[in-house]
């Protein structure tokens, strides 16, 4: 406040690189509220220095890495929005990196974090295509440093972040000239171990193969296929594993481009998990710890399995096969 209502411009602008350096420090304080005050203030003076404001939006986003330090990631988070809502002007000139870590962040478990960059967001961008098209590079390559992290919430936030992405317009075009980086960190978290995020990789990796399987060459194709296949066939994870797995399959063969060879191999996968299904139902509802536990619980399975062949042209290159 002292700073704003008492100094000129000029007067701050001397001091400003120093000024920018110490409130970056203080931005740690414990206190929400001393926080905030910092990185209100730290706003204000960024304004008058492109080169402090570029050391401390560089060391913040440092600072926050990939979100998995909790405290860090909030008085990081905390900065970030002060200066999107008091200093937007100068943080444009960093946008690529800021954006690109407000993509994932937003899906934070953590509500504070989550809000605030949540914020940075939607002021600085106008679109999820206008992003992709104009900081793909960045964006793709923090979801991929995230979905590698050792955090399962990181690994969950880079996920949902995935998803939306996949699910973005012209997403075929805007995520195509990422596809070798990107595809192989995906594959790399379907085949893992198991957690919460992983239904969400599932879901994009369908989507990327709808959209995107006429850029992938043959092994990037058959590699994303079988993994979603192998996923639907794994009972230990329960049915919403595999409902995930056969919904991200019936998405990813609504793409022509994935050719007859791979429609037999979806068809023979789907007649083998039906009969599987269908013999444990056989004599009553299968045990409590099942994955399989009703009747009805398996005709879901199986209609979800049937939508997934259900593409003309995989039918009729089964049916010559």
């Amino acid at each position: 406040m002292c700073i704003r209502d008492r100094f000129k411009p000029e007067v701050v602008r001397v001091h400003a690189e120093a000024l920018l350096a110490g409130l970056g420090h203080a931005v740690s304080d414990r206190s929400s509220t001393a926080r905030k005050m910092m990185a209100n203030a730290a706003a204000l003076v960024g304004r008058l220095s492109s080169t402090g404001m570029a050391n401390l939006v560089q060391s913040h986003l440092e600072k926050y890495g990939d979100g998995s330090q909790l405290e860090q990631a909030e008085s990081a988070s905390q900065l970030f929005e002060e200066l999107t809502l008091h200093a937007q002007d100068s943080l444009n000139q960093h946008l690529p990196g800021v954006v690109s870590v407000a993509f994932v962040a937003q899906h934070s478990g953590a509500k504070a974090v989550q809000k605030s960059w949540k914020i940075v967001w939607e002021e600085n961008t106008g679109s999820l295509e206008g992003a992709l098209r104009a900081h793909s590079d960045e964006m793709v390559g923090f979801m991929v440093r995230c979905l590698g992290s050792d955090s399962y919430q990181v690994r969950t936030q880079a996920a949902a972040a995935l998803t939306r992405a996949a699910n973005a317009s012209n997403a075929g075009i805007l995520l195509e000239p990422c596809l070798d980086e990107l595809l192989p960190a995906i594959l790399k978290v379907c085949s893992g171990p198991h957690f919460e995020g992983i239904l969400s990789c599932l879901s994009g990796l369908g989507k990327l193969l709808a959209t995107c399987s006429a850029h992938m060459d043959e092994p990037q194709r058959q590699l994303a296929l079988t993994t979603i296949l192998q996923a639907v066939e794994i009972t230990k994870h329960g049915v919403s594993h595999q409902l995930a797995a056969l919904t991200a399959l019936s998405v990813a063969v609504s793409s022509r481009s994935l050719g007859s060879q791979s429609g037999q191999a979806v068809m023979r996968s789907i007649l083998a998990l039906l009969q599987n299904w269908l013999q444990g139902t056989e004599g009553g509802a299968a045990e409590a710890d099942s994955p399989t536990v009703t009747t009805s619980t398996v005709a879901d399975l199986i209609t979800q399995a049937i939508e997934a062949g259900a593409t003309a042209s995989l039918w009729s290159s089964s049916a010559q096969s």
